[in-house]
């Protein structure tokens, strides 16, 4: 079997590259909706694709398929692969509905787990199927084994790279996922074609025909609107029993509105946040007049979040204020509301006392124009990584320099009145303490929700019920629900007293940018309400360390320590699998400090992912040249490994003790992160087809590339499966720089391990 022209080979394999990045990314995105921005799912989704693609290629690598068989394979696995991504995008949209989850609900931790697993199987399976087949196909057409797995990998990365610039950067912005995957099959279809007619040797009739019957499918898919026939379809699935008037993705979030009889909902990443025209009359009156009558004379208001549908209608019912600023992220979400105008937003949003800004609410409070009276924090609680950064000790820090002296900062947290079970009460008393280490002064008020208002002035150690009564009296504000009974009744200080005794038995730690806490028993309380028969496991995640993990990881090491004293090329399985977990858990790590940083990841998150696949390409070409092929393999490959250890380090005290102060300077944090990236990328590449060539050399199975390929990757890609699965989790018990120290010590151990592996090959 011979090919006519090698380009058309690499140009397939480029396109499968191009056709793993598409659906890996576009199935993240939709999942991110369907998750409602949780960063967790980011692991569990990259983790459940790895997994998938490991137990493809290792499969594939079973199969010892030669020749035509191989080629008919190649071709029908890349239609295949085809077909089932449409179909992919088409279950997660439906996927709540199956589940009998109404669309604005949340979801545990188990609900992403089960649809990322299963979701995903069938496009990630395929895509890890291929990969073995072209490093065969490669290997046979070329009859250069020692190479081909590295030139592979680097046309498929290449492929990747120039995927995520295209998704990025144009098809995102103008296509919806079902026109970019109709769009896949349609090129896939052609290269196949292509491939299938420059090979000798092959028996084409059969193959050829499916091949163009496909492209023949798929064009007029195309061409009579049928991609945007099932995307209209999909949504109306996904949102069952509602109106939907308006559906966009932003480079933020995903936004959509839902209509009935006038009143419209706006969503957020599936979030219910504003309702118009009739907005939540005993949230928006309560979290403001409290807010608002707790200072003496508010004149310069900051809402970071949430003011339009009522806040900002409530605060200017005063006279006394003279500025507000408002912040919101997404423009595209205020020019949303424009789009259904109602008395009360265009209001809020045409004052001339109202001052809009569009950007993160972070790095505005870092650099605010005037030093403010209140500050209300209207972001929803910490469910996301995003959120969860405004409610640590930096950003309250921040907040703290902000205010004028007598200023305060009032936010809001979700409650009962009834019963804290033991996550709700770590929750309050995670933001309690935390705010406690800035603030000298805390006003709570109880409810359904509870309103904590704090600040350095002594003002507010005086605050009362018969002091905010006779302001409220005094202001002349018109309010639908706040009455005198209703003050006496709402700031009754025995429901405070009996709130904060019912946090006693709670030892919830202070929440920190890179501690997490917040965020982590926001999850576990999720948990407890969509899948309560975790509540021991999330127990048991509580009381993990960072000594514990690393007990563990010893105890890990020693095992394999002593099946290596038979097993001579088990230290290069372990190598490649502890480089699959540590980058995993370190790309998860830059990800999320990215956005602690730079404050989303929606958008961003496609290019991060580039960045590092690119890295993984030029990595696995650069070990794979003439030249460098003329240094010794093992020798290489140890050094590889202490440069991940060193890169661990850096990145740890890059994050410790740099970041904090360039913070506000966004170009230079996106070059460091996008450095960062690329240069654990590049590590990572370079290991694989290293180490598939010292094990290939070391188990003489030159003859079987396919076999060495099979288990490798799998290798890999399932210690990326666990770093992506327990990586998010851990991260957010055990602090993010504590991360950093886990993985250098893994990564240290399996120096260690390879280490007598160069003593066994002296040996032999």
């Amino acid at each position: 079997m011979r090919i006519k022209n090698l380009f058309c080979l690499i140009f397939f394999i480029i396109i499968t590259g191009i056709g793993g990045i598409f659906a890996q990314i576009v199935l993240l995105r939709e999942m991110l909706i369907l998750f409602s921005g949780n960063e967790l799912s980011i692991g569990v989704i990259i983790g459940s694709w790895v997994l998938w693609e490991a137990g493809g290629a290792y499969i594939a690598g079973r199969w010892r398929l030669t020749g035509k068989t191989l080629a008919k394979t190649l071709v029908f696995s890349t239609l295949l692969f085809s077909f089932l991504f449409p179909i992919s995008i088409y279950a997660v949209r439906v996927f709540k509905v199956i589940a009998g989850i109404p669309p604005e609900t949340g979801t545990g931790i188990l609900p992403i787990f089960y649809a990322s697993f299963f979701i995903i199987f069938p496009v990630g399976f395929i895509h890890g199927m291929l990969f073995t087949f072209l490093c065969s196909f490669y290997s046979e057409i070329t009859a250069n084994h020692r190479s081909s797995i590295g030139r592979v990998y680097f046309y498929e990365m290449l492929g990747t790279i120039i995927g995520g610039i295209l998704l990025n950067y144009i098809f995102i912005q103008f296509f919806n996922s079902f026109s970019i995957a109709v769009g896949l099959g349609l090129i896939n279809a052609l290269t196949c074609i292509i491939l299938i007619f420059s090979v000798s040797g092959v028996k084409k009739t059969g193959i050829a025909a499916l091949s163009i019957v496909f492209l023949l499918l798929s064009l007029v898919m195309v061409a009579g609107g049928l991609a945007g026939y099932m995307h209209n379809i999909s949504i109306s699935k996904q949102w069952a029993g509602r109106n939907i008037v308006y559906y966009k993705n932003s480079p933020y979030q995903n936004i959509v509105v839902t209509g009935d009889n006038g009143q419209y909902t706006f969503f957020t990443d599936g979030i219910p946040v504003i309702t118009t025209p009739n907005p939540d009359t005993g949230y928006t009156e309560d979290f403001v007049h409290f807010t608002m009558l707790s200072h003496p004379n508010p004149e310069k208001i900051l809402v970071l979040s949430g003011g339009a549908g009522g806040v900002i209608h409530e605060i200017l019912k005063y006279k006394s204020v003279k500025r507000i600023d408002y912040i919101e992220l997404d423009p595209l979400f205020l020019k949303t509301i424009q789009m259904f105008p109602t008395e009360i937003t265009q209001g809020e949003l045409t004052s001339p006392f109202v001052n809009l800004h569009f950007l993160d609410g972070r790095m505005f409070v870092k650099n605010p124009p005037v030093r403010y009276d209140v500050i209300f924090l209207g972001v929803p609680p910490p469910y996301t990584l995003q959120t969860n950064r405004f409610f640590t000790i930096e950003f309250f820090q921040i907040v703290r320099r902000a205010l004028e002296p007598d200023g305060l900062i009032s936010l809001t947290m979700p409650a009962t009145m009834t019963y804290y079970t033991d996550e709700l009460k770590d929750i309050h008393l995670c933001i309690l303490k935390t705010l406690a280490q800035v603030f000298n002064y805390r006003y709570i008020i109880p409810g359904d929700f509870n309103i904590f208002i704090s600040s350095n002035s002594d003002d507010l150690k005086k605050n009362s019920a018969s002091i905010i009564s006779e302001r409220f009296r005094r202001s002349k504000v018109a309010t639908n629900l706040i009455t005198p009974f209703y003050l006496e009744e709402r700031l009754d200080e025995r429901k405070t007293d009996w709130y904060l005794s019912s946090l006693k038995d709670s030892h919830a730690e202070m929440n920190r940018d890179f501690s997490p806490y917040a965020f982590f028993y926001t999850i576990a309380f999720n948990n407890l309400m969509y899948s309560p028969y975790l509540k021991g496991f999330f127990d048991t995640l509580k009381g993990m360390n960072l000594f514990k993990v690393m007990l563990f990881s010893v105890l890990t090491y020693l095992f394999f320590f002593v099946l290596s004293l038979r097993q001579k090329n088990l230290p290069i399985v372990y190598v490649i699998g502890t480089t699959g977990l540590a980058s995993m858990v370190l790309e998860l790590i830059l990800i999320l400090s990215f956005q602690i940083y730079y404050g989303y990841v929606f958008f961003e998150v496609g290019i991060l992912v580039m960045i590092f696949l690119s890295g993984i390409a030029l990595g696995g070409m650069g070990v794979s040249t003439g030249y460098v092929r003329r240094f010794r393999e093992l020798k290489m490959l140890q050094c590889i490994e202490f440069g991940i250890i060193t890169l661990i380090c850096a990145v740890f005290f890059i994050l410790r003790y740099w970041c904090p102060y360039i913070q506000s300077n966004t170009f230079l944090i996106k070059a460091i992160f996008f450095l960062l990236l690329f240069i654990s990328g590049l590590f990572t590449g370079a290991e694989f087809p290293l180490s598939s060539r010292i094990y290939d050399g070391g188990v003489r199975t030159e003859g079987n590339i396919g076999r060495t390929v099979g288990l490798l990757y799998s290798v890999d890609l399932l210690g990326g499966f666990i770093g992506g699965l327990l990586g998010g989790i851990l991260l957010s018990v055990t602090g993010i720089l504590e991360g950093c120290i886990i993985l250098a010590s893994i990564k240290t151990l399996s120096l260690a391990l390879l280490l007598t592996y160069k003593n066994k090959v002296l040996l032999s």
